[in-house]
């Protein structure tokens, strides 16, 4: 294992235990969880769930115990760990062949990525979460407050308490990829390059989330390959798609790769750097997991 992701683990790992411990919550009862414990479920269903608005796009969640969020977000994690797991496990199947295009295997990978990227979020404290038209008008008649400051948002970006008895959520304007790559980097690679300033790889982490230094933003990438760039399809994809290949699959390759390429060197470096964040991304909560669910 590698210095970055060992490092990143360990920090989910050690989060893990704390919301297990505040939440009482026992290595079996992983057999019986259900989206019903979830963030979002516990905000529209619970009726010991105070929710109150006082501004457009904002409103808190409170609670007077501390086991109610922090099961929540550890059920969270959870099912978000299964989904990403099978969306890696099909990425494998996806470049198993030597002679495969990149283009829709880098799709899987950036979602793979984002997903990852979500579920650490969650352990962090900050958690995102997405309302249908249904989900609305449920918050809507449960919330105290002017309904309209939240009917017409459905995105939200909340920050749980460090007594997990609150979480103060603000719309993220639509834009959740963009909320979720921003706040990976200020909430989680920030605070590891100030502990670690000399890990040179982390601080280009961190400039790729950002979308600096000529890299560019994930989400952007996802959309030239996804979207925009048809030819990515053909021959061209397959010569830019290069390095991707040689590093999805393996995050010792993908950290090497972070290593050697400090400056950004076009289309080929952020086809690759799709893969260096769904790998470094994925073997961190993978490994958290089998440590102490496995």
């Amino acid at each position: 294992m590698n210095k970055i992701v060992g490092y990143l683990s360990d920090k989910i790992e050690r989060r893990l235990l704390s919301l297990m411990e505040a939440s009482n919550f026992d290595k079996e009862d992983i057999t019986s969880i259900n989206i019903n414990g979830t963030t979002k479920r516990i905000l529209l269903d619970d009726g010991f769930v105070v929710l109150k608005t006082g501004s457009p796009g904002r409103f808190e969640a409170n609670t007077n115990s501390q086991s109610v969020f922090s099961e929540s977000l550890l059920i969270d994690f959870l099912i978000g760990y299964y989904r990403v797991r099978a969306q890696y496990e099909n990425l494998k199947k996806l470049v198993d062949s030597k002679d495969y295009n990149p283009s829709w295997p880098l799709v899987t990978a950036y979602y793979c990525a984002f997903f990852s990227a979500i579920d650490i979020l969650r352990v962090f404290k900050i958690v995102n979460i997405g309302f249908d038209d249904r989900d609305i008008t449920s918050l809507c008649s449960k919330i105290e407050g002017d309904h309209e400051n939240v009917y017409n948002h459905r995105n939200y970006v909340g920050m749980i308490s460090a007594d997990y008895q609150k979480i103060k959520f603000v719309s993220s304007a639509e834009k959740p990829h963009k909320a979720t790559w921003v706040g990976l980097k200020k909430h989680v690679f920030d605070k590891m390059n100030n502990k670690k300033n000399d890990w040179v790889e982390i601080a280009i982490i961190s400039n790729i989330l950002d979308g600096k230094r000529n890299w560019s933003f994930p989400s952007d990438v996802r959309n030239n390959w996804n979207y925009k760039r048809a030819d990515f399809f053909s021959s061209n994809g397959m010569e830019i798609g290069k390095e991707f290949k040689k590093i999805i699959g393996d995050s010792d390759k993908a950290v090497s790769w972070l290593s050697s390429n400090a400056t950004c060197g076009g289309e080929k470096h952020h086809a690759a750097s799709i893969a260096m964040l769904c790998e470094v991304l994925y073997s961190s909560i993978d490994n958290a997991y089998s440590n102490l669910f496995k």
